[in-house]
C-alpha cells in the first residue's frame, strides 16, 4: 500500500481532480494530516492564509515532504523553496508530473528512513555506467554518504 497524501486545496473541483488522480495511482488521499502522511500537497493561495505562511509553522512540527502548488512565477517558486518546500508544482497541474513528483519524494524519504546502502548504490551506479567512462568516487566517511566527484570520458 502506498503512503497517504494530504491535499490542502481551496478549490473543491481542483481538490477532487487531484484526489481522483492520486487514488487512481493507488495513493490514499486523507482529509487531515496524519502521523502516517507521506506527502503534503499545499496550495499557495489558500483563502485565509498563504502556503508561504504555513510552511515554516509546519516545518517546526514535521519533516513530511511538502509540494507547493501555485502559479509558478519565479518569485513564488523561490519563496516556497526558501520556506522549506521540497518541490514546487506549476498550475495548471499536469497529472503525470504530479504523480512523478510525489513518487520521487517518497522514494527519497524511503531511502532516508530505511537507510540506503551507499556502497551498494555506488556499485550499482558503476555497473550502469559505460565502460569507457572513468569513475572517480569519493566516499565521504564523516557523513556516511557517497559522492560522485568526476565523470570524464
Amino acid at each position: 500500500m502506498k503512503p497517504n497524501v494530504f491535499v490542502l486545496e481551496p478549490d473543491i473541483d481542483e481538490c477532487r481532480a487531484i484526489s481522483a488522480c492520486l487514488r487512481g495511482q493507488g495513493y490514499d488521499v486523507v482529509s487531515e494530516s496524519e502521523s502516517s502522511t507521506g506527502v503534503v500537497l499545499l496550495a499557495e493561495d489558500m483563502p485565509t492564509f498563504s502556503g508561504e505562511d504555513l510552511l515554516p509553522l509546519w516545518r517546526k512540527r514535521s519533516a513530511v515532504p511538502i509540494i507547493v502548488m501555485g502559479k509558478g512565477t519565479e518569485t513564488s517558486v523561490v519563496a516556497a523553496l526558501l520556506q522549506d518546500a521540497d518541490m514546487y508544482l506549476d498550475r495548471p497541474i499536469d497529472d503525470r508530473e504530479m504523480i512523478s513528483r510525489v513518487g520521487a519524494l517518497l522514494r527519497r524519504v524511503d531511502l532516508l528512513i530505511n537507510g540506503a546502502n551507499s556502497q551498494t548504490d555506488v556499485t550499482a551506479l558503476e555497473k550502469a555506467l559505460p565502460g569507457s567512462v572513468k569513475r572517480s568516487i569519493l566516499r565521504c566517511r564523516d557523513s556516511n554518504t557517497t559522492c560522485l566527484v568526476t565523470l570524464t570520458g
